[in-house]
């Protein structure tokens, strides 16, 4: 689905919960990016069920893409800054410039436990925000697609460092479990967190992500059919915020 057609599906399936009227618009040319190369065969399954995720990274690699090394000692310090911060002013900063005129309601980030449903509430609150514009964020999460619960993990890590662990689809077939590469997600998106953590990470979910959507059982993924090429590069740019933005004075 191109990049207007999900914006026009994103209007019209939240509109009635949303009570927004939505105005006629014109997208911004290079909304989408070229297609990514098709990821290597899938990886084998992991012991692991997948159906939430694990407080901390696995301490060795993980299939397919390469996991983030264990944390160690000397890593608590981007815990330790996430624990001072504010999620109310923390969360909106996320956002592509823009994207909330007036502060939102998104302690669901916090406080939600199942990804997809916490997903749903982020959209609708762009949606509600945008005032029947379509403004950069709304065009961020058109193209997010299944990539939307790793932007709300990227969230969640950076804003909510006391969050409970995420209940997450499992995995089908032999697709790595996607509760692992969601913990890796929280881990990476710390501030302080060292830069290739977030290329390790994004590749792994990105290899996770066309693993799902090749088997066709993704019914527990939002029913995404394929990847359109531009859901990677949307997610990168939240996962770079969540590295450079402070919400210090």
């Amino acid at each position: 689905m191109g990049t207007a057609l999900r914006v026009l599906a994103i209007l019209f399936s939240l509109a009635a919960g949303v009570g927004v009227g939505f105005a006629a618009y014109e997208l911004v040319p290079g909304a989408k990016t070229a297609s990514e190369p098709t990821a290597a065969a899938s990886p084998k399954p992991s012991a692991h069920d997948g159906n939430a995720a694990r407080a901390a990274p696995s301490s060795s690699a993980s299939p397919g893409a390469g996991a983030i090394a264990s944390t160690s000692p000397q890593a608590s310090a981007p815990e330790a800054a996430a624990a001072t911060e504010d999620p109310a002013k923390c969360l909106p900063m996320l956002f592509a410039p823009g994207t909330f005129p007036t502060p939102p309601d998104l302690s669901e980030v916090c406080t939600g436990k199942k990804v997809t449903d916490i997903a749903k509430h982020v959209k609708a609150a762009v949606v509600k925000a945008s005032g029947g514009h379509v403004n950069d964020g709304m065009q961020e999460w058109a193209v997010l697609g299944i990539h939307e619960i790793a932007a709300v993990a990227a969230m969640r890590g950076r804003c909510c460092p006391n969050a409970d662990p995420l209940d997450v689809p499992k995995s089908p077939g032999s697709c790595p479990p996607v509760g692992d590469v969601l913990t890796e997600i929280e881990h990476a998106s710390r501030k302080g967190a060292p830069d290739e953590d977030i290329d390790t990470v994004v590749a792994h979910f990105d290899s996770t992500a066309r693993c799902i959507v090749r088997s066709g059982d993704t019914g527990a993924f939002g029913g995404v059919t394929s990847l359109d090429g531009g859901e990677t590069t949307m997610f990168q740019k939240i996962l770079h915020r969540a590295q450079g933005t402070t919400t210090s004075p």
